[in-house]
């Protein structure tokens, strides 16, 4: 007797964002339309330094040389350098006004840091990343967040 398969799993990824949304929620105590995180480091850079780091991998494959182990080493430790600095936050839209929390290294909320600044601009989602200011300060958001960026802008300015 022929046996069924299963069906394809349901994408992770999509859990993962309602996953943030709830932790933000749970953090603030009330109901969140939509979590956006940030991060302080250009996404261009980080990807950059990444190409980079495989770059130099291939050459000290190619080649076995000292020097090429040495320049390996040197991207990786810039780029591991990038990763233990590049601040994260999250833009939280609620009902009534955006809010701005701290979150760890991975992403979690940890404190509400306050509202963002009345008339604060979210950017169009474009490109590899977006730009947002903050208390003078620009935040970046990467590109696997439009969708989130999108829902923000619906909530703020109601559907196009």
């Amino acid at each position: 007797m022929p046996r069924e398969l299963p069906g394809p799993s349901p994408p992770r990824r999509a859990g993962h964002r309602r996953a943030l949304t709830r932790a933000v929620s749970a953090r603030l105590g009330a109901p969140v339309a939509v979590a956006v995180p940030l991060q302080r480091h250009r996404p261009t850079l980080v990807l950059g330094l990444a190409v980079v780091e495989l770059a130099a991998l291939a050459v000290l494959m190619a080649t076995g040389s000292p020097a090429a182990l040495a320049g390996l080493a040197t991207v990786a430790v810039g780029l591991a350098g990038v990763a233990l600095t590049n601040r994260r936050r999250i833009l939280a839209v609620t009902a009534g006004e955006i809010l701005v929390l701290d979150a760890t290294l991975g992403g979690r909320p940890r404190r509400v840091l306050g509202p963002a600044a009345p008339g604060l601009r979210l950017p169009a989602p474009a490109g590899l990343e977006a730009g947002v200011e903050l208390d003078g300060r620009r935040w970046w958001i990467d590109r696997t967040a439009y969708a989130r960026l999108d829902r923000a802008h619906q909530s703020v300015t109601g559907p196009a």
